[in-house]
């Protein structure tokens, strides 16, 4: 296994694997929650200098 940092080509597919791993969630929680979960983990805090995104491969 490899482990690297992402690139920044890389953030719109994290997201949407981000939002994959929740969905399920979509059926438990209001829809105003999911909302509100949806938009945190997929903000563009991962663009703060901060922020460390790590793949493995």
């Amino acid at each position: 296994m490899i482990i690297r940092e992402a690139t920044e080509n890389e953030l719109p597919v994290i997201k949407e694997h981000r939002v994959t791993a929740y969905e399920e969630y979509a059926k438990l929680l209001p829809d105003s929650h999911w909302l509100a979960l949806k938009s945190a983990i997929t903000a563009d805090i991962d663009t703060l200098s901060s922020a460390e995104l790590l793949i493995a491969e």
